[in-house]
């Protein structure tokens, strides 16, 4: 869910489209503020159109899809 902190991080961007896309990328992976911070410098920085959607992984259940998807969130935000 949104925090404060989170909101905070997403009115650093400069246009509602960004905003709303960031938005959902927290609540669908549960992402925490440092995440969320991390992820809004990303869309300053390359723009959303340079986000793409791919299979990277494939998962047998929802809890271990849950934990792949933090997973890759972390190591496309730290690369």
């Amino acid at each position: 869910s949104l925090t404060e902190r989170h909101a905070r991080a997403l009115l650093r961007l400069d246009t509602e489209e960004k905003q709303i896309y960031a938005a959902r990328r927290i609540v669908d992976f549960s992402l925490s503020v440092k995440q969320t911070e991390e992820l809004c410098d990303r869309i300053l920085k390359e723009g959303i159109e340079n986000f793409s959607r791919e299979i990277l992984d494939w998962c047998s259940s929802k809890v271990e899809l849950d934990e792949r998807e933090k997973y890759w969130i972390d190591y496309f935000i730290n690369t």
